[in-house]
């Protein structure tokens, strides 16, 4: 038996089956203007070596719980019997770990056809755990449309919708030819032939407004993970747009620091799902391919209140498996709905959970009040069961990571303390200052403890910049 990682693009599926010496990569094209299914390519090619135990797919980060689930189950229809879930970027990050000694904080820039993908994490040994993630529809296809628009203009003001669609169907082409050339011949086939040329200057003045929305969200996933461009130990980008000179120059200019782009960038991912599928299965001693994956939630989960506010359930970020409870009157049913938290996501709505009647009317308690308890496992996939009630999907959970104590609510109070010395003496700026406040806004309640030591690093790192 073996087992596989597949990496589940917009523009084409890859799969890595690990060998003896490496990995043997597949590739599956989506043919163009074609919407990818969920799992939507034959096994039979993959299992010409054998049938596959088990696989690791890696996602896009935009994808909501609701889709998280339909990629799981079509893959499961498909004849897999054990499948997991990863982040792009994260099985990015494992295939960098596999390939040799990779630790510390590390972002990781996954920058594919349909958006700019951003994992920050923390690696230490074979352990990995990501802090936060974000992501900004920014990528291959709005390069695209820079490209078809330019050459809907050099073809003259005359330009009708033939000449629109031609350029579309010649952009991507166009745009891979500037990766290796200064200047590229653009041929718009509308009844009668006509060539343009198109300079990578020209390209590059268009899209770099383009691509700088995709910063905000590179600097917001390092805020939620308390770091700064200066604290990490490696900048990891990956993905088919990783080839673009542009691509790798915004990174470093960014981040002012430098970008390690591995030589195959868009089959990093499905090399690292692979790395991750053979730790999970591939029945070595773990001593030789144990790797252990924290992720966390890219979307606060929501449900309406009765008084026409909504509850948050759990958080953005938050660390999967992970639980929450809820209470409702019987007869309302509970709505959930993943949240918009990052600018480059849309909502989605995950659907009503109503309690099963039982022999005496509802799973109720003596007022009429339901209890429920809402999970997201390991693959970011949510549900909700009413208390008692049978458990239709299987989820795993956890306790809550904020168990709190006295000790931990003062050592957050100190933290506060300390910021505000440190920004009165200008050494962190009002919004880095409004990002640690929030994340340390329940000091009287609870704070986790990841918290408070991030911060305490955070503190530090300033203490030594001053000194």
């Amino acid at each position: 038996m073996r087992v596989v990682g597949i990496d589940l693009g917009a523009s084409a599926a890859r799969a890595a089956l690990p060998e003896a010496e490496g990995v043997r990569l597949l590739s599956f094209g989506v043919p163009e203007g074609a919407a990818p299914e969920p799992f939507g390519f034959d096994l039979a090619r993959i299992e010409s070596a054998g049938p596959i135990s088990g696989a690791v797919l890696s996602v896009p980060i935009c994808g909501s719980p609701a889709e998280r689930r339909a990629v799981r189950d079509a893959a499961r229809q498909a004849g897999l019997a054990r499948v997991r879930l990863i982040p792009a970027p994260v099985a990015a990050a494992l295939a960098s770990l596999r390939q040799g000694d990779v630790g510390g904080s590390v972002l990781v820039l996954d920058v594919g056809q349909t958006g700019f993908s951003v994992a920050v994490l923390s690696i230490e040994g074979r352990s990995v755990e990501v802090l936060s993630t974000g992501f900004a529809p920014v990528g291959g296809d709005t390069f695209d449309r820079v490209v078809a628009r330019h050459l809907a203009e050099l073809w003259g003001p005359d330009a009708g919708p033939e000449v629109h669609a031609a350029a579309a169907r010649e952009a991507r082409r166009a745009r891979h030819e500037l990766t290796e050339h200064f200047e590229v011949r653009a041929t718009l086939d509308v009844g009668t032939r006509h060539t343009v040329k198109l300079s990578r200057d020209q390209f590059e003045q268009r899209a770099r407004a383009q691509l700088a929305q995709a910063e905000p969200t590179m600097r917001a996933a390092l805020a939620f993970a308390l770091l700064r461009p200066e604290d990490l130990d490696l900048v990891l980008l990956v993905g088919g747009c990783a080839y673009m000179p542009l691509v790798r120059r915004f990174a470093t200019e960014v981040l002012g620091r430098r970008v390690r782009v591995p030589e195959l960038p868009e089959t990093w991912a499905a090399e690292g799902a692979a790395a991750y599928a053979l730790a999970l299965w591939g029945g070595t001693p773990p001593s030789e391919n144990s790797i252990r994956v924290t992720g966390v939630l890219p979307r606060s989960v929501r449900a309406p209140a009765l008084d026409d506010t909504s509850d948050r359930l759990l958080p953005r970020g938050c660390a999967v498996p992970a639980h929450a409870t809820c209470r409702r009157p019987a007869d309302v049913p509970l709505h959930l709905t993943a949240e918009a938290d990052d600018p480059g996501l849309v909502p989605a709505d995950l659907g009503e959970f109503r309690a099963p009647a039982g022999p005496s009317g509802a799973l109720a308690d003596n007022a009429g009040i339901v209890t429920w308890q809402v999970t997201a496992d390991a693959d970011g996939i949510v549900d909700a069961v009413a208390e008692g009630a049978p458990v239709v999907r299987a989820a795993e959970s956890v306790e809550s990571p904020a168990r709190q104590g006295p000790a931990r609510r003062r050592d957050a109070l100190r933290l506060l303390a300390r910021l505000d010395v440190w920004q009165g003496r200008g050494g962190v700026s009002p919004p880095e200052a409004e990002t640690l406040r929030a994340a340390l806004a329940d000091a009287n309640t609870a704070v986790p403890a990841a918290v408070v030591e991030a911060v305490d690093r955070f503190l530090e790192g300033v203490a030594r910049g001053a000194g």
